[in-house]
């Protein structure tokens, strides 16, 4: 094929709706422009291939075409592994008559992976964003395997690409410029970008994010719902799509605490406890999987790469901490809120004071000593962890009281401060302070006996 077909074939592929970043858009013009000589691939050959693909660099600061080694991936021709399958344009197929369960289904894919020596160049936009996709869910079933999620999670997952998702129940509007995980299919949904920045099947950061709420849907809210009898209220959650646009400005949370505050006790007794804990449950679910985004992709700009450099600016993981919310200043901001968007993204502002905390235990890891790989872990293991007393509070009180929001972070820390102490013995003594004074700027410190007479007014 000349290059002029085939940058017409490109085209054709990406269509009107997607931009790359300058540099990423020259790297990837300079791939596809030198495709001519290479032959096509047609099966798997041998236990791992190098597939050339825009990546994170090591500090996660830049992408690069890099050459990315994928083990898994052994029927390439039809984007099927062992870990994962991409269904590109999928659409809902009912897979059990009986209880109505429905799954993802699509046509079979051709995508247009060509050799060049060792390497295999994926020779259009939709084949690019298809293997890379793959490569990231490998990548991050290595992270699953390093805290034994493996065992919660079924195989392969289904990806979809190019899936045509309605905004909310109610609407005929298609989503753009989002990824979305659905917890009734299971499945991973990328829906079409139209945006001026890194595509999202791309970044690294988002879809770490997504992937977690496939572990906390696992771990926590599937449970949840078998504890509680499948209660509406825990169901809603199955179908959540990120909010990825602007949620906030910096410092809404705050005012809107102060403010709260204020209101009467009449204002908070109209919301229902259901309503508190849907709110409590999705800002953890935001928060964690926020921090998991960063953990994995150490893109600390992983949002505004994307999206909107506002929300990047409302969502930063390194901003001052501030003091999470008691269960009654959580009630009273519900109150004062008119709508269910509304309260949605306020879950989202409280999610980003525990992902903001638990970027900071890991940096008061690191400057303790600890190698950053090590204290990710460690952060990343006692944050999966507390999701065990989060399930066992929730299914005890998810309609009768209010949990509190101070709680999770409580947990993370304790198990964090447990998990050096078994790790490391007495070395365990050395980051105690600055894991101390995180809590303090969360206010959850007088909470954990380790740390009451270890910070100090």
């Amino acid at each position: 094929m000349s290059n002029n077909g085939l940058h017409r074939l490109i085209q054709k592929a990406r269509g009107e709706w997607v931009h790359l970043g300058t540099a990423l858009s020259a790297a990837l013009l300079a791939l596809l422009l030198g495709l001519a000589a290479c032959t096509p691939v047609r099966e798997a050959s041998g236990p791992s291939t190098l597939y050339r693909l825009p990546w994170p660099s090591e500090d996660g600061a830049s992408y690069e075409m890099r050459d990315i080694e994928i083990r898994s991936l052994n029927r390439p021709e039809d984007l099927k592994g062992e870990l994962a399958e991409i269904l590109i344009d999928p659409r809902m197929e009912v897979a059990d008559s009986a209880t109505g369960r429905q799954r993802l289904v699509s046509a079979q894919p051709f995508p247009n992976l060509l050799r060049t020596g060792s390497i295999v160049r994926p020779a259009d936009y939709l084949s690019l964003q298809a293997i890379t996709l793959y490569a990231h869910w490998e990548r991050l079933h290595e992270l699953e395997r390093t805290h034994g999620l493996h065992r919660a999670l079924t195989y392969p997952a289904q990806i979809g690409l190019m899936a045509r998702v309605r905004e909310s129940d109610a609407s005929r509007e298609l989503m753009v410029d989002n990824a979305v995980y659905d917890g009734r299919l299971d499945a991973l949904l990328v829906v079409p970008f139209r945006g001026e920045g890194l595509p999202l099947a791309f970044n690294a950061g988002v879809i770490a994010h997504e992937h977690f709420h496939r572990v906390f849907q696992a771990l926590l809210l599937r449970p949840l719902v078998s504890q509680t009898s499948g209660r509406q209220g825990v169901h809603r959650h199955e179908f959540g799509a990120c909010h990825w646009g602007v949620i906030a400005v910096e410092d809404e949370v705050k005012r809107a605490s102060a403010s709260s505050r204020t209101r009467t006790s009449a204002l908070g007794s109209a919301i229902s406890t259901q309503a508190v804990n849907e709110t409590l449950l999705r800002a953890v679910n935001e928060g964690f999987a926020d921090f998991w985004g960063w953990s994995y992709s150490l893109d600390s700009q992983f949002i505004a790469r994307s999206l909107s450099v506002r929300e990047q600016e409302a969502r930063k993981l390194d901003a001052p901490l501030v003091g999470l919310p008691t269960a009654g200043d959580l009630r009273a901001a519900l109150a004062v809120r008119g709508d269910e968007m509304d309260r949605v993204l306020y879950s989202y502002r409280i999610g980003t004071l525990y992902a903001r905390g638990l970027k900071r235990l890991q940096d008061a890891l690191v400057a303790s000593g600890i190698e950053s790989r090590q204290a990710r872990e460690l952060v990343q293991g006692a944050m999966i962890d507390s999701l065990t007393p989060l399930l066992r509070a929730g299914a005890q009180d998810f309609e009768k009281r209010d949990l509190e929001p101070r709680l999770p972070m409580r947990w993370v820390a304790e198990n964090l401060l447990q998990r050096l102490n078994r790790q490391t013995g007495t070395g365990s003594e050395k980051p105690r302070p600055s894991i101390c004074e995180v809590t303090r700027g969360l206010g959850i410190h007088q909470d954990l006996e380790a740390c009451r007479e270890e910070t100090r007014p």
